[in-house]
């Protein structure tokens, strides 16, 4: 590694401290070695490095955070508030995105099947390809869909057979 000592010192000082990339770099100056032998050259670089006194925030994953679309914003706690506002900001659609989960969640909590039609149109013309497929499942299977929601306030339930048939076909 001697030879390529004042090359890295130069590229470390440059804020380059990706030992696969600087390996990559030796080896067109002719370097044949291991990018482990990179690494370990680097190691006591590493240590000597001052330590960043900023804690780096993770972003949320995208399922967590339509998670929190879906979530009634009364029920989200404050960091989940935050977030939303933020993504929403300069997004409009995911201002739409969030304004077709609340209104779906809505139509299956209070069971108005009524809505359905409405809130198909508005999920396709949304321009949303997740709402898009989504409306398009619920479409091949509308009649279902709609006796689901209107069936929501019924005092039976076939969950029981269902949770049977389920099970027998394991």
């Amino acid at each position: 590694m001697e030879p390529y000592r004042e090359y890295l010192k130069k590229r470390w000082a440059e804020g380059c401290h990706n030992a696969s990339w600087l390996c990559r770099e030796l080896r067109e100056k002719g370097y044949e070695g291991q990018r482990s032998r990179v690494k370990e050259f680097l190691q006591p670089w590493r240590s000597q490095a001052p330590k960043s006194t900023s804690r780096k925030h993770k972003l949320p994953g995208l399922r967590l955070v339509a998670f929190w679309l879906a979530k009634p914003p009364e029920k989200r706690q404050p960091m989940e508030q935050q977030w939303v506002q933020a993504i929403s900001k300069d997004h409009p659609e995911i201002v739409r995105a969030e304004t077709l989960a609340q209104t779906f969640r809505e139509m299956v909590k209070h069971r108005k099947a009524g809505d359905l039609a409405n809130w198909l149109e508005s999920a396709e013309a949304s321009g949303i390809p997740e709402f898009n497929g989504f409306a398009m499942g619920i479409r091949r299977d509308h009649s279902a869909v709609a006796a689901g929601l209107d069936q929501l306030d019924q005092p039976w339930s076939n969950g029981q057979v269902e949770g049977q048939s389920t099970v027998s076909n394991c």
